[in-house]
């Protein structure tokens, strides 16, 4: 495939929170984490988290080369796939709230013979290029089931999946949330390894993490589940998971987009401590059909499993 500059696909957040200023989502096609790399991982991502948000990727080669540099660390800490002849790419989507941007680069080309961090150096001379960005990678990355849509009825974007994929998502938030959060997933449960959950056998996942600033207000899987819990919807679900009593309780949640019957979703929403009981500043949705890890991090930050089924 060709290395093209084509200009990025745009999607607007509402009410974006100043301190929730860039997420950053991760697909490498790696391994499961497992029972004795999760805290290795856990400490890693978080790392690249921070990084990652201190750095101000304001161009196509930057985020080119941030791809490169995400993919390389991955594949030298030895605890994923990735590298290791079982996998051969690692996209990485960028969305920018205060500037309202989507960017996505999908690196096709990661092994210990063609190590990424080198890839930025051999692409100088050359057509062709390892690293798709632009309109390029917005289609590579659709294809593997991740894309951001603008959702005109409540103004807010989600992330779907519409292809039957075996996947890890690392999802990062500003780590002035407090927050990183972790998702494997599997939207075919014949494919999940041992101890991974298939999708219709974890009903319902109830979060609440308190920091100075943020509030994740509802964290659970979708619509298969919600009914065999006996909810009418999604919203239903979430009207129903217990608030912290100084949360304002009496104004109604934000309505959520519409939800896919044939995929199951991991929602959650972002929201300020002091706002409504759902006024979310970000909704996004993931393919869910594995074990959702939730890492957080600050003497604030107060993480909450509200409901799990084993």
């Amino acid at each position: 495939m060709s290395h093209r500059t084509e200009a990025y696909g745009r999607t607007h957040l509402a009410d974006s929170s100043p301190s929730l200023s860039r997420v950053l989502f991760v697909h490498t096609g790696a391994r499961s984490a497992r029972p004795d790399n999760q805290g290795i991982l856990f400490d890693l991502l978080g790392d690249l988290s921070t990084r990652f948000h201190r750095r101000r990727t304001g161009s196509q080669s930057d985020l080119v080369q941030d791809t490169c540099e995400l993919a390389a660390t991955l594949e030298e800490s030895g605890l994923v796939g990735a590298g290791q002849g079982d996998e051969n790419h690692v996209c990485l989507g960028l969305c920018d709230i205060h500037a309202g941007t989507t960017q996505y680069a999908a690196l096709l080309v990661t092994s210990v013979r063609a190590p990424s961090r080198a890839i930025p150096l051999l692409m100088k001379d050359q057509d062709v290029s390892p690293v798709l960005v632009g309109l390029e990678a917005d289609k590579y990355c659709q294809a593997l089931g991740f894309t951001a849509e603008h959702v005109p009825t409540t103004d807010l974007a989600r992330t779907v999946s519409s292809s039957l994929t075996d996947t890890i998502g690392l999802i990062a938030f500003d780590p002035a949330a407090g927050l990183l959060l972790g998702l494997t997933s599997s939207a075919r449960p014949g494919t999940a390894n041992r101890g991974r959950v298939p999708p219709s056998c974890l009903p319902c996942v109830g979060l609440k993490i308190q920091s100075d600033s943020c509030h994740l207000c509802g964290l659970c899987t979708g619509f298969t589940d919600s009914l065999l819990l006996g909810y009418a919807s999604v919203e239903d679900m979430l009207r129903r998971i217990p608030f912290s009593s100084g949360l304002q309780s009496n104004i109604p949640p934000s309505p959520l987009p519409a939800i896919n019957p044939h995929v199951d979703f991991f929602g959650l929403a972002v929201g300020p401590l002091s706002g409504t009981r759902f006024s979310s500043q970000l909704f996004t949705s993931c393919a869910l059909g594995g074990e959702a890890f939730i890492y957080s991090w600050g003497s604030a930050a107060d993480a909450t499993i509200l409901s799990m089924v084993p």
